[in-house]
């Protein structure tokens, strides 16, 4: 594992920041996984977090594949919470967890991020993994699909309500407007690999 400053495999450039962390497989089978496992070393309140988001990419050429995946498994200490998604090799792709409705969100003390793909071949495959830009945060729903959550939305000069995905707006003054919370994320979780 290393942080790099550039990528050898499409588009040649980290994503975001000057470097980002690359996984290199050592000629192991093509149908074994990788996985980077990040532990906090106790626990952490992810309660007012509704995403997790991350990019990956790698190289492509796997021997027998013709899918990638990555496994997210967010642990926390009395459950699990796991998505799979499909992603491109040789380009950077975007991976935001919905994280609102697990449980354990309260008490996380590690994260996996584990690659794989679709093939059964056990050939030797020497490829690399990228990860970059991992944050957690909260974001607004902008289809407002839960039936009177207004997500922090503050309207000034009129009643407001969330129903049947619209955020409805009756004027009680010549002026109004509205204000969006501030979108802070966290701060990018590149401290846990020292860079």
């Amino acid at each position: 594992m290393d942080i790099v400053d550039s990528i050898k495999n499409m588009p040649l450039i980290v994503i975001e920041g000057s470097s980002c962390l690359e996984i290199t497989r050592n000629m192991t089978g093509s149908n074994k996984s990788m996985k980077l496992a990040i532990s906090f070393g106790g626990e952490r309140d992810f309660s007012e977090t509704s995403v997790l988001c991350y990019n990956v990419n790698s190289y492509g050429g796997q021997v027998g594949a013709s899918l990638y995946y990555v496994r997210t498994t967010v642990i926390s200490k009395n459950a699990t919470f796991e998505r799979i998604y499909g992603y491109l090799a040789d380009a950077w792709n975007s991976v935001v967890i919905d994280m609102s409705e697990f449980e354990g969100k309260n008490a996380v003390t590690g994260i996996e991020i584990e690659f794989l793909s679709d093939t059964v071949s056990n050939d030797p495959w020497e490829g690399k993994f990228q990860i970059d830009n991992i944050f957690y945060g909260k974001l607004i729903d902008f289809r407002f699909a839960e039936d009177g959550d207004l997500q922090d939305v503050k309207v000034l000069g009129a009643d407001a309500s969330v129903e049947k995905d619209e955020l409805i707006l009756t004027a009680n003054s010549k002026s109004m407007s509205v204000e969006v919370p501030e979108m802070s994320y966290t701060k990018v979780l590149s401290y846990l690999w020292n860079r």
